[in-house]
Parts: C-alpha cells; sequence; structure tokens
C-alpha cells in the first residue's frame, strides 16, 4: 500500500495562490507591477492601470497631493460627488507594495444606480504617492474581495533611479562665504552647489536640499586675505 505524501497548509496555501493568478500586469513607465487574479483582465487606464472583472475593478494611478491622506480623500471626495447616500464606514491603515498606505471604506449607490462599496488607498513610495480605488456592487463584493486582497499583496513598486546632487545638476559645491560680501547678500550658503557663467553679473543655479534656485550676485572685489 503506498502512503500518500503530507503537504502542510503552508504549501497547499502557495500553491492556491499561485493557482489563482492569471498573470502580471507590467506598468509601461516601469513604476509598479500587479499580479492578476484568475478572471481578472488588465488594461491600461489613463497614466495607470484597470483591474477588472465584470462589474467590480480597481484602478491604479498616480497622484498629486501633499500626502496619502490628503490623496485618499481627494479620490473619495471625486467618487462620492457622483455616488448618492455616499458614506464613510471605516479608515485605517493598510500595505501596499510592502510600503505602508492609507484607506478609507465607503458604501453608497453608483453612477448607475447599483448599491456598491468603495476601497480608496492611497501609498508613497520614493516621493511619488500612488492612489488605488476598489469598487465593487454589494452583491459581487464578496466574491470580488479576495480579489481585491491579491492585488494588494501582489503589489510591487519598481526601485527607481534617485539621481544624486551632483547627477541633478553640474557645478561646484560651496565651501565658504565671505561674511558682508556679495554671496552671503545673495542667500548663497556654504555647501550649496552653484554654477555660473562669466561676466560682472553672476547667474547662480543653487540646489539646497534637493530643490534649485537661481540668484544674481554682481562681482566685488575681495580685500581680504
Amino acid at each position: 500500500m503506498r502512503t500518500q505524501p503530507i503537504v502542510d497548509a503552508t504549501e497547499m496555501t502557495a500553491a492556491f495562490a499561485a493557482a489563482a493568478l492569471a498573470g502580471t500586469y507590467k506598468d509601461p513607465q516601469q513604476r509598479f507591477e500587479i499580479n492578476i487574479p484568475t478572471g481578472w483582465t488588465a488594461e491600461p487606464f489613463g497614466e495607470g492601470v484597470k483591474v477588472a472583472r465584470g462589474a467590480a475593478h480597481c484602478l491604479v494611478m498616480e497622484g498629486q497631493a501633499p500626502n496619502p491622506e490628503a490623496l485618499v480623500s481627494h479620490l473619495a471626495g471625486q467618487v462620492g460627488s457622483q455616488w448618492t447616500r455616499f458614506q464613510q464606514l471605516k479608515q485605517g491603515s493598510a500595505t501596499l507594495g510592502g510600503q505602508p498606505a492609507t484607506y478609507r471604506f465607503h458604501s453608497g449607490v453608483n453612477v448607475m444606480g447599483v448599491p456598491s462599496n468603495l476601497k480608496v488607498l492611497a501609498v508613497s513610495s520614493q516621493g511619488t504617492l500612488f492612489g488605488v480605488i476598489e469598487s465593487s456592487p454589494e452583491k459581487q463584493f464578496p466574491a470580488a474581495k479576495a480579489g481585491f486582497e491579491q492585488i494588494e499583496q501582489g503589489f510591487q513598486f519598481k526601485p527607481g533611479q534617485v539621481p544624486t546632487r551632483q547627477q541633478q545638476a553640474q557645478g561646484t559645491v560651496v565651501g565658504g562665504v565671505a561674511r558682508v560680501g556679495p554671496a552671503e547678500k545673495a542667500g548663497i550658503r556654504a555647501g550649496d552647489l552653484a554654477g555660473s557663467g562669466p561676466g560682472d553679473t553672476i547667474e547662480f543655479v543653487v540646489v539646497r536640499v534637493g530643490r534649485q534656485s537661481v540668484v544674481r550676485v554682481r562681482v566685488g572685489v575681495f580685500h581680504g586675505q
């Protein structure tokens, strides 16, 4: 009599998870990758992507806001202005692509007149904000919930190339500034990265803490040692 091999719960979970994935969506701009659950399809949506199954869908897009909380509020407000009986049911913290994210969960009646649920998440990765909008009719939500969770868990940010100060601008690091001199009066400080051209009045492109500004300095005569 042959003995059947024993498969533990961890192996079974991994096997089912692998079988439930249809493939991977790779962002054309190489910002992220998304695992696509079986039965779901992915297609470009503006500068982002739409992953859908029936009336349930997940939108991923880059956002502009001071922080993830502000982006969640903005996106939820946009959707809420089009729905009726829109109300927030829950808010909290989540994880997206291994990064801490904030989210809000809502219910309401969508533009098609269908009672639906809405979850909005936002995350910051390498200085870029991403918003995720998950929407599903209430009747389909139990079946769609597993797909949404797989998308969240399988979300991967692509590592970006962060330029150094020397790569951001060509110039010279300012070692020191003479007191009460033209440079000091113009606001230049030691440690700034500056580039200049010849002439009586020099225009400096100053890089300080990653930000650039332009100052003009009239060349003077240094009388010190």
